[in-house]
């Protein structure tokens, strides 16, 4: 009698640890499938992220204080609120570990998946698309969230902070230029390309 008990008592034993060792493994997987909601640079800074279609984006302008980069009129104030202003060379290293500088195809998609037609993301220019750019900007329905923080110039002038956002691409269609993509209080969104010694905004996108 007591070996029955006993057998049935290892039993016991037996298929609780199973159960528990499945619940286990369930809670880990459950928690490797997460999704991240928030992403901080090596400075310690820390930004939302918004997906939007397949990609996933900074939901604010990089702060990461990297040589090439100053805020705008070298005002503290100006980088907490729109983020510093980066010269090609330093956008094209500031974004985080596993995050980096959107492509000019990756800003494509990115227009696309809002309603523009992939001929219109082909064009240079302003005369894209339709309400694509409203979507991006501050209170749009993609949850972009563009500012506009103005731009420098080559030689550290200063113009267009909360009239204009200027967002770096890392994409060169030749030696001294890159893509870029600029938003304003218009509709429309401009695809053309400058001069990389120009201090534009970064908008980092996941790997």
């Amino acid at each position: 009698m007591k070996s029955i008990q006993f057998l049935f008592i290892l039993a016991s034993i037996f298929v609780l640890s199973i159960f528990n060792s499945c619940k286990k493994d369930t809670t880990n997987n459950n928690d490797n499938n997460t999704e991240a909601t928030t992403v901080t640079d090596a400075g310690g800074n820390v930004y939302n992220i918004v997906k939007i279609g397949t990609q996933s984006w900074m939901k604010e302008n990089l702060k990461y204080n990297i040589t090439g980069s100053t805020c705008y009129e070298n005002n503290t104030s100006n980088c907490a609120t729109y983020g510093r202003l980066y010269k090609f060379s330093a956008a094209s290293t500031a974004c985080p570990s596993g995050w980096r500088l959107p492509t000019d195809a990756d800003f494509k998609t990115l227009e696309v998946y809002l309603g523009m037609t992939q001929a219109d993301a082909d064009l240079e220019g302003w005369d894209r698309g339709t309400t694509e750019g409203t979507k991006l900007k501050v209170g749009g329905s993609s949850g972009f969230e563009a500012k506009f923080g103005g731009e420098a110039n080559p030689q550290n002038l200063y113009g267009n902070i909360t009239t204009d956002g200027y967002f770096w691409t890392s994409t060169t269609p030749t030696s001294t230029d890159a893509y870029d993509r600029e938003v304003t209080a218009g509709a429309m969104i401009k695809r053309y390309y400058t001069n990389k010694e120009n201090s534009y905004s970064v908008r980092c996108i996941k790997n």
